[in-house]
C-alpha cells in the first residue's frame, strides 16, 4: 500500500481543508517535523481513522477528531487516496459530530445537527463499493489483509506502540501472524482434529449407553439375568450367554400357547356358524310378515287411483282450450298498450316540434356573437402573453378575483410601464450596494483612525521611554567625565604645567568621586540609548505612514459621501444615520416598485387568463347551442319513427286476436265442452295436472315393488321355521372369554420374544460398532494431543505454532541484519529454543537477545530504551521484508515511524537512517516524526506543520 494524497477537513488540529501530496515524495524517507501540540501524530492518526474508523495510537475515537478550532459550517471527514498493487483506492470516513443545521431556530441562533458516522469506498475504475458502513469495513479490512492492531505493529508503528512487537507474548505473536501468512489453515487443522476427537468421543460414549438400554430392555424373570440388571454388569461375556437362554425358553412357551389357541378358535367358529344359520332363517320369516302387511294397505287404495286418473284426463283437455285463450288475452292486452303509447308519441312529437324552433333560434344568436367578439379576443390575448413571454423572470405577487377590471375595454401600455419601473429599481438596487460599500468603507476608516490613535499612543510612550534613557546616558557620562577628571586632578603637581590647561597653579583640584561609572557602563547606557532613539525613530514612521493613510482616506471618504449625499455628508453619528436612512429609502423605493412590477404582470395574467375564460365561454356556448340543435332533431326522428312502427304493430295485433278466438271456439266445440264449464273446472283440475301424474306414477311403481317382494320371499321362506338363539349366544360369550385370556398370554409371551430378539440383533451390531470406534478413538485421541500440545509433561506446542517458528525464524535473521549494523555487532535476536520452552500456557513464539561479547542469553524486556528502539525498528522492518516475499501475502510499500529516535547516540541515529534509506530504495517510503533536532540535518525531505491561532497548517520543504 503505497499513499497518494490524504486530505484532513476540521481534523485533529487543522481547523480548515488540508491537502497532503504524498505523489511529490515516491519513495525514501521523509521527516515530519512542527512544534509541540501542532497535529504531526494527526497526519498518522488520519490515515489509521481513515482504513480502520480508529486512531494510530488507540487512545482517540473518531468522535473526538472533531477540530476546536473549526466553525460550525466545516465538515469532519478524511480522506485517503492510496495505490494497492498497482490500483488506485479512495477512502472518505467522517466521525460523528455536532454541525450547522441549514435552518435556524425562531430567535434567529444556528441550530445545530448531529452528522452521522459514514465510510465510503471508491474502487478502482470509479464504482463506489456498495454496502452498509459495517460492510464497508469489512471490505477495507479484507483489501489491506491486516485489522488495526497488526497495522500499527507493522506499517504504522504509532507513539507508545513503538515496542509492542518486540514484547508481545508468544499467544498475542500468534495472533499477528496467522492473520498475515494464512497460518489459520493448520490452526483449523487443528479444531478439526478437536472436534473430531471429541465427536467419536461422545460417538463412543453414546454406543455404551445403547447398549445399556437396550440390555435393560430385554424380558425376563431369570434370576441370573435380574442379577445382572441389579448389578449393572453389562459386560459382553456376561450378557450374550444369559440372553441366547432366555430365546430359546420364550421360543418354546410361544409354540405351546399356539396350539391352545387354534383349538379354541376352531371350537368357536362351528359354535358361531350355527347361531348365523338360525339368525337368518328367523330374518326370513319376519320379513316375509312385513311385506305382507304393506301389500295388503295398498291394496285398499285402489278406488283412490282410479278416481285420480279420471282427473287427470279431464285436465289434460282443459290445458289445450287454456292455451288458446291466453293466446288471445295477451293480444288484447299488447294492442290496448299499443294505442295508449302511439297517443303519448303523438303529443311528444307536437312538443319536440315547438322545442326545436326555438334552440335554431339561440344557436343562430351565439354564432353571431362569436363571430363579432373572437377576433378582438384572440388580438388581445397575443399581446398579453408576449408582454407575459418578455417579463416571465419576474414572480408574481398575489391579487384577489373582484382587483380584476373588464377587460374588454382598452388596455394600458404593460409592457412599457414594467420597462420603465425595472430601470428605475435597478438604480435603487445599485444606490443601495454603493451605500452598503460605502458604510464598509466607513467601518475601515473607523478601524484605521483607532490603528492611528494607538500608534499615537504607543509613539508617545516609547518618547517617554527614550527621554528616560538619554538623560540617564548623559547623567552617566557626566559622571564618568567627572571621574576622568578627579583622576587627573590626583596626578597634578605644584609648578609643573596641567595637561588640559597648562596652568601651573592648581587651587582647586577636583575630587576623586568614589561612584564614577566605568568606561563600560557609559557604553553600555549609549548602547541603550541609541536603540531607544531606533526605536522612537521607526515607531514615529510607522504613525506618520498610517496618519497619512487616514487623510488620504478620510478625504476620499468625504467626497464620496458628499456624492451619495448630496454635499451634505460629515464624519458624525448624524451622517452615519442619514446613509442608514438613505439605504432604507433606497430599499423601501426597491420593494415598492417591485411589488408595482408584480402588481403589472399580475394584472396582464389575470386579464389574459379572463379573455381566454370569455372566448373560451362563447365558444363554449356556441358549441351547446348547436349540439342542442342537433340533439331535439335526433330525439323528433327517433320519435317519428317510433309512431310509424306502433301503428303497425297495431294492425298485426288485431288479425292475432282474431285468429286466436277462433281457435279457442275451435276446441271447446271438439272436446264437446261448454265454455261455462271450462271456465269452472279449468283453474283447479289443470293446476293439479303435474300432482296427479305423479301420485299415479309412484302409486303403479310401489305396487309393482311390493308384489315381487313378497312373490321372492314367499319361495326363500318355503319350510322354514323360528328358532330361539339365547342359549346358543351364552355358550359362545363364554368361549370368547377363554379365547381373549389366552390370546393375551400369548401376545405378552410373543412381545417380549420379539423384544428380547430385538434386542439381541442390536447388540450384536453395538458390540461390534463399538469395539470399532474404541480403536479407532484411541489411534484419533493421541493425534489431537499432539497436534494441540497438549500431550500430558510436553512443550504446550501446537501444529499452527509449530508452522509460525517457521515464519518467525526468518523474520528475526531479516532482522539481526539491520540490528548487527545498526548497534555495531554488540547483540542479536534469536527465537527461544523448544528445549527451554515451559509447559504451561501456550509458547513457542518466544524472543531472547544473545550478547555476541559473553555469548550470554536474557530475556528480550532486558533492553535498555535504545536498545529496545533499534531492536523494535528492526522487527518491524525484517516482518515487513518476510511479508514482501511470502507469495500472496499482504503487501507493504509504507512505513510510518512516530518518536523513539530520541533514545539513540548519535551514531546509532546515523547508522539507523541510513539502514531506513538502504530499505526504502526506489519501491519504498519510510515516514519519521520526531522532535529531534539532528535529525532535521540528517533527512532533507520535510512535512513542515505549523501551529497556529486558527488551528495547523501543513507544507512540503523539499
Amino acid at each position: 500500500m503505497k499513499p497518494l494524497k490524504l486530505i484532513l477537513s476540521a481534523f485533529g488540529s487543522y481547523a480548515g481543508r488540508e491537502e497532503i501530496d504524498f505523489q511529490k515524495i515516491p519513495n525514501g524517507i521523509f521527516l515530519i517535523t512542527g512544534d509541540t501540540g501542532s497535529g504531526k501524530t494527526t497526519v498518522f492518526d488520519a490515515i489509521t481513522y481513515a482504513l480502520y474508523g480508529e486512531t494510530s495510537g488507540r487512545r482517540r475515537e473518531g468522535s473526538m477528531m472533531r477540530s476546536l478550532y473549526a466553525k460550525d459550517t466545516e465538515e469532519t471527514f478524511v480522506a485517503y487516496h492510496f495505490l494497492y498493487r498497482g490500483k488506485e483506492y479512495r477512502i472518505r470516513r467522517n466521525p460523528e459530530y455536532m454541525r450547522a443545521g441549514k435552518r435556524k431556530s425562531a430567535d434567529g441562533a444556528q441550530k445545530l445537527v448531529k452528522e452521522a458516522a459514514a465510510v465510503e469506498l471508491t474502487l478502482p475504475g470509479g464504482d463506489i463499493f456498495v454496502g452498509k458502513k459495517r460492510e464497508t469495513d469489512e471490505k477495507i479490512q479484507e483489501l489491506i489483509g491486516l485489522d488495526v492492531n497488526q497495522f500499527t505493529q507493522i506499517a504504522m508503528i504509532a507513539q507508545g506502540d513503538f515496542l509492542r512487537l518486540l514484547y508481545a507474548e508468544s499467544k498475542e505473536r500468534k495472533n499477528i501472524f496467522s492473520k498475515i501468512f494464512h497460518t489459520r489453515i493448520y490452526y483449523q487443522a487443528q479444531e478439526v482434529l478437536k472436534q473430531k476427537t471429541r465427536i467419536l468421543g461422545e460417538a463412543l460414549a453414546d454406543v455404551e449407553k445403547a447398549c445399556a438400554r437396550e440390555i435393560e430392555h430385554v424380558v425376563s424373570t431369570d434370576e441370573a439375568w435380574e442379577t445382572v440388571l441389579q448389578q449393572k454388569n453389562y459386560e459382553k461375556a456376561v450378557v450374550e450367554p444369559l440372553l441366547a437362554q432366555i430365546i430359546i425358553k420364550g421360543r418354546k412357551r410361544e409354540e405351546e400357547l399356539v396350539k391352545e389357541k387354534e383349538l379354541l378358535e376352531k371350537e368357536q367358529m362351528e359354535l358361531n356358524e350355527k347361531i348365523r344359520r338360525a339368525e337368518a332363517d328367523n330374518e326370513l320369516c319376519q320379513k316375509l310378515s312385513q311385506a305382507e302387511a304393506v301389500y295388503n294397505r295398498l291394496q285398499e287404495r285402489a278406488e283412490q287411483y282410479e278416481e285420480r286418473k279420471s282427473a287427470l284426463e279431464f285436465g289434460k283437455k282443459l290445458e289445450k282450450i287454456y292455451d288458446k285463450a291466453q293466446y288471445m288475452e295477451k293480444y288484447e292486452m299488447e294492442a290496448a298498450r299499443m294505442q295508449a303509447s302511439l297517443k303519448t308519441l303523438a303529443e311528444e312529437i307536437e312538443t319536440f316540434q315547438k322545442r326545436l324552433e326555438i334552440q335554431k333560434r339561440e344557436s343562430e344568436r351565439w354564432e353571431k356573437l362569436l363571430r363579432q367578439k373572437q377576433p378582438q379576443l384572440i388580438r388581445d390575448i397575443g399581446e398579453l402573453e408576449r408582454i407575459g413571454r418578455e417579463f416571465r423572470d419576474i414572480c408574481c405577487g398575489e391579487k384577489t378575483e373582484e382587483a380584476v377590471k373588464d377587460f374588454e375595454g382598452q388596455m394600458p401600455p404593460y409592457d412599457c410601464l414594467i420597462r420603465e419601473a425595472r430601470k428605475e429599481k435597478e438604480h435603487c438596487e445599485e444606490e443601495r450596494k454603493q451605500l452598503e460599500a460605502f458604510a464598509a468603507v466607513l467601518k475601515a476608516l473607523k478601524e484605521l483612525r483607532q490603528r492611528t490613535k494607538e500608534a499615537g499612543a504607543f509613539l508617545e510612550e516609547k518618547s517617554h521611554i527614550y527621554t528616560k534613557i538619554s538623560r540617564q546616558y548623559d547623567e552617566t557620562f557626566m559622571a564618568f567625565i567627572s571621574g576622568q577628571a578627579g583622576i587627573l586632578a590626583q596626578c597634578l603637581e605644584k609648578g609643573k604645567p596641567c595637561p588640559v590647561c597648562g596652568s601651573k597653579e592648581h587651587p582647586a583640584k577636583c575630587s576623586l568621586s568614589e561612584r564614577a561609572p566605568a568606561q563600560e557602563e557609559v557604553e553600555a547606557v549609549k548602547k541603550k540609548r541609541d536603540y531607544a532613539e531606533k526605536d522612537v525613530s521607526r515607531t514615529k514612521e510607522e504613525y506618520l505612514s498610517l496618519k497619512h493613510q487616514l487623510e488620504t482616506e478620510e478625504a476620499s471618504a468625504l467626497a464620496r459621501g458628499n456624492m451619495l449625499l448630496d454635499n451634505e455628508f460629515s464624519f458624525s453619528p448624524q451622517n452615519q444615520q442619514q446613509l442608514n436612512a438613505a439605504w432604507k429609502r433606497a430599499g423601501t423605493k426597491e420593494r415598492r416598485l417591485q411589488k408595482q412590477i408584480d402588481g403589472w404582470i399580475y394584472e396582464t395574467a389575470q386579464r389574459k387568463d379572463a379573455l381566454k375564460k370569455r372566448l373560451e365561454e362563447l365558444q363554449k356556448q356556441e358549441s351547446m347551442k348547436r349540439r342542442e340543435v342537433l340533439k331535439t332533431e335526433r330525439v323528433l326522428r327517433e320519435k317519428e319513427g317510433a309512431f310509424g312502427q306502433g301503428q303497425k304493430a297495431l294492425r298485426v295485433y288485431a288479425r292475432n286476436i282474431k285468429e286466436a278466438k277462433e281457435a279457442y271456439e275451435t276446441l271447446l266445440a271438439h272436446y264437446g265442452i261448454l265454455e261455462e264449464l271450462y271456465k269452472e273446472k279449468a283453474p283447479r283440475l289443470i293446476a293439479a295436472i303435474e300432482e296427479n301424474e305423479a301420485w299415479i306414477r309412484q302409486f303403479e311403481t310401489h305396487m309393482a315393488e311390493q308384489k315381487g317382494i313378497l312373490n321372492s320371499l314367499q319361495e326363500q321362506a318355503a319350510g322354514k321355521t323360528f328358532t330361539d338363539t339365547k342359549e346358543m349366544k351364552k355358550e359362545a360369550s363364554a368361549l370368547q372369554e377363554r379365547r381373549k385370556a389366552g390370546e393375551k398370554i400369548y401376545h405378552e409371551q410373543c412381545s417380549a420374544h420379539r423384544q428380547n430378539l430385538k434386542a439381541e440383533n442390536a447388540l450384536r451390531k453395538l458390540w461390534d460398532e463399538a469395539d470399532r470406534q474404541r480403536k479407532e478413538y484411541e489411534i484419533l485421541s493421541d493425534l489431537n494431543k499432539t497436534a494441540n500440545g497438549t500431550l500430558s509433561g510436553a512443550v504446550k506446542l501446537d501444529f499452527e505454532t509449530y508452522v509460525q517458528r517457521h515464519y518467525f525464524k526468518r523474520i528475526i535473521h531479516a532482522a539481526n541484519k539491520r540490528l548487527i549494523r545498526m548497534n555495531f555487532e554488540q547483540f542479536y535476536l534469536q527465537r527461544r529454543d523448544i528445549s527451554n520452552l515451559g509447559s504451561q500456557g501456550q509458547s513457542g513464539l518466544e524472543l531472547d537477545v544473545r550478547n555476541f561479547f559473553n555469548d550470554s542469553v536474557r530475556d528480550v524486556k532486558t533492553l535498555s530504551g535504545g536498545e529496545a528502539f533499534l531492536a523494535a525498528l528492526s522487527m518491524a522492518l525484517g516482518l515487513a521484508d518476510i511479508i514482501q516475499s511470502t507469495a500472496g501475502a499482504v503487501r507493504l510499500d509504507t512505513m510510518f515511524i512516530d518518536e523513539g529516535f530520541g533514545s539513540l547516540d548519535d551514531e546509532s541515529r546515523r547508522q539507523a537512517i541510513r539502514i531506513l534509506n538502504d530499505l526504502a530504495g526506489d519501491d519504498r517510503l519510510v515516514g519519521i516524526i520526531s522532535h529531534v533536532n539532528e535529525l532535521k540535518e540528517q533527512i532533507d525531505r520535510k512535512l513542515i506543520v505549523e501551529k497556529g491561532e486558527d488551528g495547523s497548517k501543513v507544507q512540503w520543504a523539499l
